[in-house]
């Protein structure tokens, strides 16, 4: 039915009696249509354009709504100024938590296959019992994998493998990872690109979907096993709901842990880790548990749109037991071997909270937002030793 725009918009600027018309965004549209109205008397402003930065557009806008007379003071204006009286501060957002609810259309049956609208999988293939899903990377299509570095070589984080087994798995309503088991590391080659499949299929036995996930360089005959595991609707009610992270942090009593030359010490035994993943930015220890605080560093501008969790952002929440418990083994670096238990309760985070233990089967760890919302629960990750 027609939307009536105009119409609705007219009748509650006299309801309300305001006087200015702000669109918050993505983008300048109902400004565009809000100004067509030929019979709305208010000035209307955007305060955000696709095309422009975010910060240029908002201070933009509020320069246009205070030229037309609008409500913007000298407070407000001062705020937004470097070492004004009244500064400006970063107000955290919540992330924002997964609504089941599908509104997307049915993939045409005709063609076998739909948009993935995954950075990493751009192609979704129904299968009998399950899915697949299948992408091509390159160091020039995601930069930020560049800067994972073991051992002298791009190898591709097992988080990126976990964030891939995960976006399958919620293709057929079975978003918990139960177990998966990282076989060979996936390198990314200086030229060239790596094709990717992640491969679903009908349960087995005990209710659970095997997932597996393959690699090949582009141009190649044989595919390569590099992880498998299995998914499942809910493993218990935790990985359902997830633990938050509230109250004071960082936890009373917790010793910080200096991080200021963590990574350029990490260097030196194998893990040469570029701009994208140095995202520890505080440790601290008490009582056997660790806890950080992780977040993307803004100056990579790397784009969390369409991942669950985005890769760069897991992997430095892992560091946190290195940063703790430091190895003094320069023979050999450690990697990610099998992940248990791997539940995702939101996403969009760019900032998280992390608190992790080391038992005997593995690191336990949970990841909270800046709110202590539950964000990622991992039930235990076990390492082994790789040879350079």
């Amino acid at each position: 039915e027609p939307v009536r725009y105009a119409d609705a918009l007219a009748e509650a600027m006299v309801g309300t009696g305001a006087g200015f018309v702000v669109e918050i965004g993505p983008d300048g549209s109902l400004t565009s249509l809000a100004r067509a109205v030929d019979h709305l008397t208010a000035a209307a402003v955007a305060f955000s354009r696709r095309n422009q930065p975010e910060v240029a557009a908002a201070v933009a806008g509020l320069a246009e709504l205070w030229a037309v007379g609008g409500p913007v003071t000298r407070a407000v204006l001062a705020g937004l100024i470097p070492g004004a009286a009244t500064p400006g501060r970063v107000v955290p957002l919540p992330t924002y938590p997964f609504q089941r609810d599908r509104y997307w259309l049915a993939p045409n049956p005709a063609a076998g296959q739909v948009v993935g609208g995954h950075p990493l999988l751009g192609t979704v293939v129904e299968v009998p019992g399950g899915v697949m899903l299948a992408g091509r990377v390159s160091l020039g299509t995601h930069p930020w994998l560049a800067d994972h570095v073991i051992a002298g070589a791009v190898v591709v984080s097992g988080a990126v493998l976990v964030e891939l087994a995960i976006s399958a798995g919620d293709r057929i309503d079975c978003p918990v990872l139960d177990e998966l088991i990282i076989h060979a590391p996936l390198p990314i080659p200086a030229s060239g690109s790596v094709e990717i499949q992640v491969h679903v299929t009908d349960t087995d036995a005990i209710g659970r979907h095997p997932v597996t996930v393959s690699s090949r360089p582009t141009g190649a005959q044989d595919w390569r096993r590099n992880a498998e595991g299995f998914l499942t609707a809910t493993v218990s009610a935790a990985d359902q709901t997830g633990t938050a992270i509230s109250g004071t942090w960082p936890p009373p009593g917790a010793r910080p842990i200096p991080v200021q030359d963590f990574y350029e010490e990490l260097a030196d035994h194998g893990y040469a880790y570029g701009p994208s993943f140095q995202g520890l930015t505080a440790a601290w220890t008490g009582d056997g548990v660790m806890f950080g605080e992780v977040a993307l560093p803004e100056d990579t501008e790397i784009d969390v749109s369409g991942y669950g969790i985005h890769p760069a952002l897991l992997d430095a929440a892992l560091h946190l037991s290195m940063a703790v418990t430091p190895s003094g083994d320069t023979d050999s670096v450690l990697m990610p071997f099998a992940w248990n238990r791997v539940a995702l309760h939101a996403t969009g985070a760019t900032r998280l909270r992390a608190r992790a233990t080391q038992g005997p089967g593995g690191l336990t760890v949970d990841l909270a937002d800046t709110a202590g919302d539950p964000v990622l629960t991992l039930g235990a990750l076990t390492t082994r030793p790789v040879a350079a």
